[in-house]
């Protein structure tokens, strides 16, 4: 893909750096078909003519970028046309980025009844200003993904997206050098985006006007779950609830020095971004947060130790504000501070972000229970389907293996989409490093290994193959796939297993065998764990497990030599893995083998595993299934 023009930014360049960018441009005729494609490092929002296109792109590697597009035909107009662009450099590698120079791409075609097509696209005419309004030195929201957003409207260009307004005092462009690149159009669907309003009051509560900056000690999210509550009367809350819910502005008398915190409800978890529509005094502070759950009656804000609040400082007057950054959450914490006069609420929301996964057929049953389980999973798979399928919408918003492949398995039951699959599987071939292994989380910096989730992959690829007939992903992960084999197989010891001491590896941080939480503390809540000491059944069988799929992609494939070698390898493993862990007086299969012994942990996980694998003989699969789900035994 070829776009014209050139990579984009401003003159200065540090993290967590805001830049607006404005070009004009003149429309001399009818215009039959207009089309935007637009890239960005690490994330933009777009406008023509004042009005909202769209913001992205999709999770991408180091190694290319993805670019969007956008048919933007009713946008243009005759004459004057400006197009304005948002752009944020996040200046750190999280889950879903990884640090590379802050930049943007754009081009702009269109074609005339003449059949002339004419563009526009990134240069030295484009006009621009880094944004003093987003304070910069400030937290990260998660380990895992971006920064906090405390804003001051006070600085902002007001009205920066008009034709109208007026670019004279910014500065032109400057071309950046972004180095060896691809551009690729996306994958994925684009985002479903619009307004979500709030269904329902939780509660209102008397607040004290100071609290900490985003510094500060414990922070603004963190205080929000400690800050003292003084609740307001049944009538007060009632008459709060009519203004907020009601048609029409609701406006709020503030006392001074003193704050009024609500809560409200959307009435399930979405997606989104903060955004409200105000009339406030300068100055006003106006703390915001999403929660996913309540606590003792109030909003659980600091959860897993995430900093979801952001904070906006009112300008004068009548104001619109949406958040850059997304989350997971079903309540909106508020909080106005500092108010010098009353303070008039036209909305307060959420712009909803989601992939349009509308199920093939809609099912509906007389078991409502039944009924309500379809509807909360295809919620579920809604909002954790962002430009990839995330694990959380919230905490992490990172796409791993062993969530995205059967929520991308999933998504092709549920509307025959495999874009997302497809997606995930073809980064794998993108980052996979020089001693084999491949990245758990494939669009994420490099960190911490799962063991168990490169392995899920090539599982998940033997199942895209199976829905799709598609083997042409097959045919690019192959060289891939040989690696990751590979690297296992050198770790082969005496016994005929892989010899890693999964245990001894987290504990030091260099790689987990996952199996998703058990035993790790990672949880929300307890259950019982999973042996990962000395050598692992699981990860053995994980193994076995893509040797098998491998083998079922290459026999398709036509490489029947190769095939049979797999073939082999596998059958060797299997009847390993059958002598060495299972354990007659069990009747299970044991979770590791500790220096010489079995471990007298026995887990679902593995003898699941010991099942799909065929480990397990036939006659004997019932009995270990009946006894690893057994209701009152605590150490399953």
């Amino acid at each position: 893909m070829h776009l014209n023009g050139e990579w984009i930014w401003a003159s200065e360049e540090y993290a967590n750096a805001y830049c607006y960018m404005r070009r004009r441009f003149s429309v001399s005729d009818v215009v039959y078909q207009a089309t935007l494609r637009i890239a960005a490092d690490s994330h933009y929002q777009v406008w023509i003519n004042g009005q909202y296109v769209g913001q992205g792109p999709a999770a991408f590697l180091p190694s290319y970028r993805l670019v969007d597009s956008y048919d933007v035909t009713e946008l243009l107009q005759l004459g004057e046309n400006v197009i304005c662009i948002l752009g944020h450099y996040w200046g750190v590698s999280n889950h879903m980025r990884t640090e590379h120079v802050p930049a943007t791409l754009a081009e702009l075609s269109w074609d005339q009844p003449s059949g002339e097509s004419l563009s526009i696209g990134t240069d030295e005419q484009f006009r621009v200003k880094l944004s003093r309004a987003w304070q910069q030195d400030v937290p990260r929201r998660k380990w895992a993904v971006g920064w906090t957003e405390h804003y001051d409207a006070r600085q902002e260009p007001v009205g920066w997206t008009d034709l109208e307004f007026d670019e004279s005092g910014w500065e032109s462009a400057a071309i950046v050098e972004v180095g060896e690149h691809v551009l690729l159009p996306r994958l994925t669907p684009p985002l479903r985006e619009f307004p979500e309003d709030i269904v329902g009051l939780v509660g209102a509560w008397q607040v004290g006007s100071k609290s900490p900056g985003p510094n500060d000690e414990p922070g603004p999210t963190a205080f929000l779950d400690e800050e003292p509550l003084q609740k307001l009367s049944a009538a007060a809350q009632a008459q709060l609830a009519e203004g907020l819910l009601g048609p029409g502005a609701h406006t709020i008398d503030m006392s001074p020095g003193r704050g009024l915190a609500f809560t409200l409800d959307l009435g399930e978890e979405i997606a989104g971004q903060y955004e409200f529509d105000i009339e406030a005094p300068a100055g006003c502070r106006i703390e915001v947060c999403g929660t996913e759950l309540l606590r003792e009656g109030r909003p659980w804000c600091y959860r897993k130790r995430s900093r979801y609040a952001c904070t906006y400082t009112a300008r004068e007057g009548r104001q619109q504000w949406r958040s850059f950054s997304y989350n997971g959450f079903r309540y909106l914490h508020f909080v106005l501070r500092r108010c010098t006069g009353p303070v008039t609420i036209h909305r307060i929301g959420v712009w909803r972000r989601e992939a349009d996964l509308t199920p093939f057929v809609p099912f509906s049953c007389s078991d409502e229970l039944l009924n309500r389980i379809w509807d909360i999973g295809c919620q579920t798979m809604t909002i954790s389907s962002q430009d990839v399928q995330v694990d959380c919408p919230s905490r992490e918003q990172a796409a791993y293996y062993g969530d995205g492949v059967w929520t991308g398995v999933w998504t092709i039951y549920l509307n025959g989409d495999a874009s997302f699959l497809k997606n995930l599987i073809l980064a794998g071939g993108q980052n996979d490093y020089e001693d084999g292994h491949i990245h758990s989380s494939p669009f994420s910096a490099p960190g911490r290994w799962l063991y168990d989730y490169p392995l899920i992959m090539v599982w998940g690829l033997q199942e895209y193959y199976w829905h799709t007939g598609d083997l042409t992903v097959a045919a690019r992960m192959q060289e891939s796939i040989e690696r990751l084999l590979e690297y296992f197989r050198r770790r082969i010891g005496p016994t005929g297993l892989i010899e890693i001491d999964a245990d001894k590896n987290h504990q030091e941080g260099t790689a987990t065998l996952f199996i998703d939480h058990p035993g790790l503390g990672w949880h929300n809540f307890p259950h019982p764990g999973l042996d990962r000491r000395g050598i692992t059944a699981g990860l053995n069988l994980f193994y076995l497990k893509a040797l098998q799929s491998y083998r079922l992609i290459l026999a398709e494939m036509r490489a029947e030599q190769r095939a049979q070698e797999i073939a082999q390898e596998a059958e060797a493993l299997a009847q390993t893995i059958e002598a060495t862990f299972y354990d007659p007086k069990r009747g299970a299969y044991a979770d590791a083998l500790v220096d010489g012994k079995l471990s007298e942990h026995t887990s679902q996980q593995i003898n699941a595993l010991a099942v799909l694998t065929s480990v397990c003989p036939p006659d004997r699969r019932q009995a270990v299934l009946e006894r690893v789900l057994e209701p009152d035994d605590a150490e399953l």
